[in-house]
This record gives structure tokens, C-alpha cells and sequence, in this order.
């Protein structure tokens, strides 16, 4: 299956406010669906743990904008770390190129974000040579001295660089659910 295309406020609705899918909100308080407001009154309940897991992935992946085959392909990434495996996870995930430049602020989404880049609008400078990125998943580290430019865009947005895109907010995510769940498959 492709990348989700569906309404993103009934995402936002039923998982809560995810700042990399949608800056749009939703007057409603009761869950998406049919009986929305019946089952507002069954999730006042103590949620089961493999709800809980099932739904932190899911945030995981409509906030990266990540297919299912993706993610587990993460999550096996993040395994063969030395490191702890939740912590690897979101680093790989922050890494990505489209991530990097919503959290810089140059895109009001990762889905924005992710679109920029695939039209080529993004280049890659990297000791004096200059190549364009239409690749969103494209992995860079926060050590690296390679910039981003932005063509088509005003002058003072022009330049970002790894150590511009380090603001991650973890408070939305708890990635020990995410390895939890995979751990269980």
C-alpha cells in the first residue's frame, strides 16, 4: 500500500495533534466515525497496552508520512545499533532530509517538505559542488559538513545545515512503544 492520502484531520482526531502531518485542527472533540461520541465514552477507559503500542506507531508513521514496510525497515536499522533502539529509531527518522527541513522550519509539514524536495527545489552543496535532492528520505548526519539550498525561495530562507534542524520535540513520542510493539511480531 502507498502513502496514506486520506482526510489528516480524522488522523489528528483520533491520535491526537501531530504537528508533521497537518497544521490544520479540528473543532470536533469526539473521535472520527460512525458513533464518534459512543466511543469517546469507551476510550475514558484504561486502554489496553497493545492499543497504546499500535497507536504511538501509527503516530510514528502518519508524522513521518512512512509507509508499514518502511518503518520496520527503521526499526531493524535501529536494532543492529549499539545503542539504545528507541533513541536510534528517532535519530534515523529526524535524519531524514524532509524531517530536517520541516523541523528547520522551512515547510509547514513533512508532507510540505516531502513535496518541495520531489519537485527539486532542494540542492546539495558539499565542497564546491552543487547537485540537486528530489529525494525526501535522503539521509544526512548533524555532523556533516554538507548545506542545503532552497531555489525559487527568498533570499534570507536560502541556506540550512544540519546543526539548523535540530529542534525535535520527543514529549509526542515514546519510541520504547514503538520497539515494544515490534518486538512482539
Amino acid at each position: 500500500m502507498s502513502r496514506y492520502r486520506g482526510p489528516r484531520v480524522k488522523i489528528t482526531r483520533l491520535l491526537g495533534p501531530l504537528p508533521g502531518l497537518t497544521v490544520k485542527r479540528s473543532a470536533r472533540r469526539d473521535p472520527p466515525g460512525e458513533h464518534g461520541s459512543a466511543r469517546s465514552f469507551a476510550l475514558k477507559r484504561k486502554p489496553k497496552k497493545y492499543t497504546l503500542r499500535l497507536q504511538e506507531k501509527q503516530k510514528v508513521r502518519y508524522n513521518y508520512g512512512l509507509t508499514e514496510k518502511d518503518l520496520v525497515k527503521y526499526v531493524s536499522r535501529a536494532r543492529r545499533a549499539k545503542t539504545p533502539t528507541g533513541d536510534t529509531l528517532l535519530e534515523l527518522l529526524e535524519c531524514r532530509l524532509d524531517a530536517s527541513m520541516f523541523r528547520s522550519g522551512y515547510a509547514p509539514s513533512i508532507r510540505a517538505a516531502r513535496q518541495m524536495i520531489s519537485h527539486g527545489h532542494v540542492q546539495r552543496s558539499d565542497k564546491g559542488s552543487v547537485h540537486t535532492v528530489n529525494i525526501p528520505s535522503y539521509e544526512w548526519k548533524p555532523t556533516s559538513t554538507e548545506q542545503f539550498l532552497l531555489k525559487d525561495v527568498p533570499v534570507n530562507l536560502r541556506r540550512f545545515s544540519a546543526t539548523d534542524s535540530r529542534r525535535r520535540s520527543r514529549s509526542r513520542i515514546n519510541p520504547l512503544l514503538i520497539v515494544e510493539y515490534y518486538s512482539r511480531t
